[in-house]
C-alpha cells in the first residue's frame, strides 16, 4: 500500500484538475465586475446625469451576464474540485495501489487549434502482465502530459490511473 502524502493532479478517466491559479483569476474577475457595477451604481445614484437611461439598461445589462457567466463557471470549477476529492480518496483506500511510471500517449482528438481535446492511453506493467487503459472522456488538460514520463499511482481495485504531480 502506497502512503496518502501524494499530490494528484488528476486521473486517466476524468483529466487532470484544474489549477489553483485557475480559481484565483477567476475570483478576482467576479469580485472585479462585482466592483465596477457597484461603483457605476454609487456614481450613477450621486450624480442624475452621470448615466442615461439607455446606457444604464446595457451597463446593467452587460454586467449580469458577465456575472452569470463567472457563477456557472464557478460552481462546474467547484463541483469539479469536490468530485475529485471524494474521487481519489476512495481511490487511494486501495490495499493494492501501486506506484507506476507512465508515458501518456494520445489514441484520439477532438477539436482543432485551441479547442483541441485528446483521449489519451497509458501502457504499464502490474503483476508481471501488461495492462493497457483508456480514457473515457476527451480532454484538453491531457496536453500537458501527452508523451512525457509521468509518476502515477494504479489502483486495481478500481482499474484506475492517478497521475503525479
Amino acid at each position: 500500500m502506497v502512503k496518502n502524502n501524494y499530490k494528484i493532479i488528476g486521473t486517466l478517466n476524468y483529466g487532470l484538475k484544474l489549477p489553483k491559479w485557475f480559481f484565483a483569476v477567476l475570483l478576482s474577475v467576479f469580485a472585479t465586475v462585482a466592483a465596477l457595477t457597484s461603483i457605476f451604481l454609487i456614481a450613477d445614484c450621486c450624480s442624475e446625469k452621470f448615466l442615461s437611461i439607455d446606457d444604464k439598461i446595457g451597463l446593467l445589462g452587460l454586467m449580469s451576464i458577465m456575472v452569470i457567466i463567472l457563477i456557472i463557471t464557478l460552481i462546474f470549477a467547484l463541483r469539479q474540485l469536490i468530485y475529485f476529492k471524494h474521487k481519489i480518496a476512495d481511490y487511494l483506500n486501495d490495499e493494492n495501489l501501486t506506484e507506476i511510471t507512465v508515458k501518456p500517449f494520445v489514441t484520439s482528438t477532438d477539436g482543432i487549434g485551441a479547442y483541441k481535446r485528446y483521449k489519451v492511453a497509458v501502457e504499464f506493467y502490474f503483476d508481471n502482465q501488461k495492462q493497457v487503459l483508456f480514457s473515457k472522456k476527451y480532454s484538453k488538460s491531457f496536453k500537458n502530459i501527452i508523451d512525457k514520463e509521468v509518476k502515477a499511482l494504479y489502483s486495481p481495485e478500481h482499474n484506475q490511473v492517478m497521475f503525479l504531480g
